[in-house]
């Protein structure tokens, strides 16, 4: 039995993920669609739009049902085979759609179903969009798509018996009465995953002076990857040119200048010409240049007040307001002052 799982890749810049185009799964709700079904325990005085019967949308007021009605309401898609999309190598699904929820933390999300273990799992979380009743009239959406669901790994009958739905329930932290939400008739798509994945998950080692190890998670079977390296305090800005080719995981890059903010972004190279997106950026700052050479001397020439020279600060031992800064004249009346 294969545990349903879900594949979520946190993309960056050029991000995306390289859908080809749908041609296996494409299915569109086409609500009202008496097909899908609505369950749970709820006051329908609240159900502004039950898209089972005639509504258009998904439209519920958890206001109007009242501080003595806990409600949850389940919405389920008829059953959807996989089985062509799977065959056809379109192992990736997702859901779309738009959806504005007025949001006091209780749970709204979208969940799958497993049937081989014949339990729901979820896909989605929903997080608030809204400060108002917009939800009322299902005005001032969002679009959103789901992370995908990998289903390359699914048996055949997790396959021929998927279903998802959308889940909510009033009952949280913040007691029984809260607002409500809006679902626009969503869509199910399939598409085959690129040839070569994108990195994610990128990360900073040992930072020193001149060097930083860079590091970050492989999605495929890359071995070799390619660097661009960006000094954002010279001002420079992201080309999508490599500055460094056929690299390893992790990466030590030397050269870098002392007391320099950066941005890395990371390509996997699949070999045959494939490369992934570009990922990123992941920012980081090397250390200062450690004092070698005695005597030293600072002569506060090239600061801006009141800041304190680069790579200096200060140690408040007794946690009080009184703090060292820089002055651009002779004479304060300040109790830490020193010129």
């Amino acid at each position: 039995m294969k545990k349903i799982t879900v594949n979520f890749f946190v993309l960056m810049f050029f991000a995306g993920i390289s859908f080809g185009i749908s041609q296996t799964l494409n299915q569109a709700a086409n609500w009202p669609n008496s097909e899908w079904t609505l369950t749970g325990s709820f006051n329908s005085l609240g159900l502004i739009s039950n898209p089972t019967v005639s509504g258009n949308s998904f439209t519920y007021d958890d206001d109007t049902s009242g501080n003595g009605s806990s409600d949850t309401l389940i919405l389920t898609s008829p059953v959807i085979d996989l089985t062509a999309a799977n065959d056809a190598g379109e192992n990736w699904v997702s859901v779309s759609g738009e959806y504005i929820f007025r949001s006091l933390g209780e749970p709204f999300r979208i969940e799958v179903y497993d049937a081989d273990a014949m339990t729901w799992s979820v896909l989605q979380n929903f997080t608030g969009n809204s400060d108002n009743t917009d939800f009322q009239t299902c005005t001032g959406v969002s679009a959103y798509t789901s992370p995908i669901l990998d289903i390359s790994g699914f048996t055949a009958t997790q396959l021929a018996g998927f279903q998802y739905r959308f889940y909510y329930i009033d009952t949280s932290n913040n007691g029984t009465w809260l607002w409500g939400f809006c679902l626009t008739s969503p869509t199910i798509v399939s598409a085959a995953p690129p040839v070569c994945l994108d990195p994610s998950a990128l990360n900073i080692g040992l930072v020193t002076d001149t060097t930083a190890e860079l590091g970050w998670t492989e999605n495929g079977e890359a071995t070799i990857w390619n660097i661009e390296i960006v000094n954002v305090t010279a001002g420079n800005t992201v080309t999508g040119t490599a500055t460094n080719t056929g690299v390893s995981n992790p990466f030590t890059i030397t050269g870098l200048t002392a007391n320099t903010t950066y941005e890395y972004y990371v390509q996997a190279d699949c070999g045959g010409g494939e490369t992934s997106a570009w990922v990123g950026p992941f920012s980081f700052t090397t250390l200062c240049e450690a004092v070698t050479t005695f005597p030293w001397t600072e002569d506060f020439e090239s600061i801006s007040t009141p800041d304190l020279p680069s790579c200096w600060n200060y140690i408040n031992n007794n946690s009080d307001t009184d703090f060292w800064k820089t002055f651009d004249t002779y004479g304060t009346s300040s109790s830490n002052a020193a010129g």
